[in-house]
């Protein structure tokens, strides 16, 4: 075999979990020893086995890198694999499933060939406990729609796939059980091509300790029906899909009745909703027993009646549901005892309040903590967060709290339209929120942009007839972690948001500039505010050379995230003869961290810590770190997000280096000021470039403290935003 075909023979890194498997280890193990192909890092990663696969493993030491950890399930093995895996290309090999000769050079052959592909797969033959060949599986051309459409995910066994891919669109997730491979490959196909190879490779083992589809039961049925679900909710979903997927549901509810095994009380269930995503299955036992030539007139004169019936009512509603909800809500407030609140009252709805440590929870806090509590109430969901817990860190503010609960039982024949049961849902909610209103005599409605929240908001101000403010925290048209749903409807109902507010307040000028964009209206301003009394710096002194220096990051870190992390880290490892260290203080598992590849010699975890803490650790850092997602689906709302750490971070006084594209506000602002620089890309080859200009420069550094501190005073003071805030509801006449 002529390796030169392979570009310099990238390295690949094969994984093989294994759990009790050493009666056929050491078959599996040979297997891949014997390929053809050499520049292979093989890990043989032990899931805390009981029976002697540490003695079936010895004569292979040396030539394998054999781990042994404590039992923690295939899924999180397999993703400690991916995090320790230095190949440009990875195979997961089960321990008993051993790989045919020739697959490692065919699937790198494969991958190089085709540099759009994120996966490539093989053929693969069904063998016994004996090695003996039981029958051959010829897979077709994957992609997203075949697997969605016929239900189909034959790939597995013999599977390359780039790890930049698992570092991009992330690794297996460990809240599936037995369908988290089902779940990785259709997220590989959502965001990539896969690649057919169609030669036999590997093999997959049918014995009689394997786990059986019948053991597996309800558990595997209700993850493969959440696993369609989770991928047809993805805003990646071409439009076509995204058509089908009453049809695309149906179908999956019948294929999962097949993992019940043996008769189970589910299975009429699950074909119950079978028939009701997909009545055309209805028609068919219809047109069984009709005459055929009747056929096509009954459906015309059916679909005629149906759509006039859904127009007629629809203008019907439309004209007295409004003025019916107004009376009942009048009716209902004057039958319940009033609070007096102040001329000025106003309230404030959220799905994030105090004592939330989210970031809105925390621009609010610090906002509403400087106004009187009698001249304002606050508005939220019931989502089971304890207001009370003391680890909650950030203090309940003094005013009236009223919890109306969010979700709703609805029938079935309805709740499969996602977005009729959240409209449904924001109007009873809106409802209940109107009687609020009245009862404690508001006189305005500030919304956060919480899609829920901000609807019934909308609906509850229109009932009580006050005056409505939308304050954009963040873009939530499109916000990539909402459902397609959430995401369909945000984008048809912002337009009637913006249309009936009396003010828009925005947290800077780029999502200022953005509303006025769209709907060509002016916001008011009103920043992110920083702690009260943080803008008195710790001077400290650069550390000296050989001494550590400390990169500091506090918050949360999201998935999308990881892949910035992880640039930060291998930047880091090029500067080896610097002494410095990543600090993260997250609430983020450690281990789900490392999982992902937050892990290295340089990388220290601290627990998430109250803010006072926190700013502490800021003031202590050597250089502030602010890392964002390149991802595209997330760039309309990172160009427009005023992250609420970016205050903090300024009044430390302490460097400051952003990851995030150059068109986003944080970028401008960061550089605009020079209280910051920014790296626009996940070159670690970059990022170890401005590490080294900070930590040499000390000119810069003094200049961008300065400057970060003389901003923090200017742009992010508490008094001025909370100032900034009335003023907005005053110019809105509603103070």
């Amino acid at each position: 075999m002529n390796l030169s075909l392979y570009m310099n023979n990238p390295l690949v890194t094969i994984i093989t979990p294994t759990y009790n498997r050493a009666l056929f280890l050491d078959e599996t193990i040979q297997s891949v020893l014997d390929q053809d192909y050499k520049n292979i890092e093989y890990l043989v990663i032990d899931d805390g086995s009981k029976d002697n696969t540490a003695e079936a493993i010895k004569k292979h030491i040396g030539k394998i890198k054999y781990i042994r950890h404590n039992n923690i399930g295939e899924t999180m093995t397999v993703n400690k694999g991916f995090s320790l895996a230095k190949g440009e290309f990875v195979c997961v090999v089960n321990s008993d499933d051993p790989l045919l000769p020739g697959a490692v050079s065919a699937g790198v052959k494969a991958l190089i060939s085709n540099p759009e592909a994120l996966v490539a797969y093989p053929d693969w033959v069904e063998i016994d406990e004996f090695s003996n060949h039981i029958n051959e599986n010829r897979l077709m051309a994957y992609d997203i729609y075949n697997m969605l459409i016929r239900f189909s995910f034959g790939l597995g066994p013999g599977t390359f796939i780039r790890k930049e891919a698992i570092e991009k669109f992330g690794p297996r997730d460990v809240s599936y059980r037995y369908a988290g491979d089902a779940e990785f490959w259709l997220r590989m196909a959502l965001n990539g091509k896969l690649v057919h190879i169609p030669q036999i490779l590997a093999t997959h083992r049918t014995h009689d300790d394997s786990a059986s589809v019948s053991a597996k039961g309800p558990l595997l049925a209700s993850e493969v029906v959440r696993m369609t679900r989770k991928t047809l909710d993805s805003p990646l979903l071409p439009y076509r899909l995204k058509r089908m997927r009453p049809q695309i549901m149906s179908f999956t509810y019948e294929c999962a009745i097949y993992y019940f095994g043996s008769w189970h009380v589910k299975t009429w269930v699950y074909r119950l909703f079978a028939i009701l995503l997909n009545p055309y299955k209805i028609w068919l036992i219809i047109k069984e027993y009709l005459p055929k030539k009747n056929i096509g007139a009954i459906r015309k004169n059916i679909s005629g009646l149906i759509k006039r019936r859904i127009f007629s009512y629809s203008i019907r509603i439309g004209g007295f549901l409004f003025p019916l909800l107004r009376i009942y809500t009048y009716v209902a407030s004057a039958l319940k005892s009033p609070t007096k609140g102040g001329d000025k009252r106003f309230a404030v709805v959220s799905g994030y309040l105090p004592p939330k440590w989210s970031g809105g929870a925390v621009v609010l806090g610090r906002i509403l903590e400087g106004i009187d509590p009698k001249d304002y109430v606050l508005i939220s969901r019931e989502d089971g967060f304890d207001l009370d817990k003391e680890e909650n860190f950030i203090r309940r503010l003094p005013a009236t709290y009223h919890i109306i609960p969010g979700p709703i039982r609805m029938p079935l024949s309805l709740a499969r339209f996602e977005i009729m049961k959240l409209l449904i849902i924001a109007l009873a909610r809106g409802v209940k929120m109107s009687i609020v209103l009245k009862k404690e005599r508001c006189n305005a409605v500030v919304a956060t942009t919480d899609l829920m929240e901000t609807v019934s908001a909308c609906i509850a101000s229109k009932l009580a007839g006050l005056p409505f403010f939308l304050y954009i925290f963040d873009d939530f048209t499109h916000q990539w972690w909402a459902s397609q749903s959430a995401f369909v409807l945000a984008e048809k109902l912002e337009p009637m948001l913006l249309a009936n507010t009396q003010g828009v307040i925005a947290p800077n000028e780029f999502m200022a500039a953005e509303m006025f964009r769209r709907y060509r209206v002016y916001s008011h301003i009103v920043r992110n505010p920083c702690q009260h009394g943080s803008t008195d710096a710790n001077n400290l002194p650069f550390p000296a050379d050989g001494e550590e220096i400390k990169i500091v990051f506090t918050g949360a870190v999201y998935p999308l995230n990881f892949s910035a992390f992880r640039a930060i880290i291998a930047a880091m490892d090029m500067l080896n003869q610097i002494n410095i260290r990543l600090h993260l203080y997250t609430a983020q598992s450690k281990d789900i961290l490392e999982m992902n590849g937050l892990i290295g010699p340089n990388v220290e975890y601290h627990f998430h810590v109250p803010p006072k803490e926190a700013a502490l650790a800021q003031r202590g850092a050597d250089i502030q770190l602010l890392p964002f997602t390149f991802e595209p689906k997330a760039a309309p709302l990172i160009r427009t997000s005023g992250t609420a750490k970016l205050a903090d971070y300024l009044a430390s006084g302490r460097p400051i280096m952003s990851m995030t594209p150059s068109d986003s506000y944080l970028a401008w602002y960061l550089e605009n000021y020079v209280c910051g620089i920014n790296v626009d890309n996940e070159e670690p080859e970059k990022i170890a470039e401005v590490l080294e200009l900070i930590i040499n420069d000390s000119s810069l550094r003094t200049e961008m403290s300065k400057n970060a501190l003389r901003r923090a005073v200017i742009d992010f003071k508490p008094e001025d935003s909370q100032l900034n805030f009335l003023n907005a509801l005053e110019v809105g006449n509603c103070r």
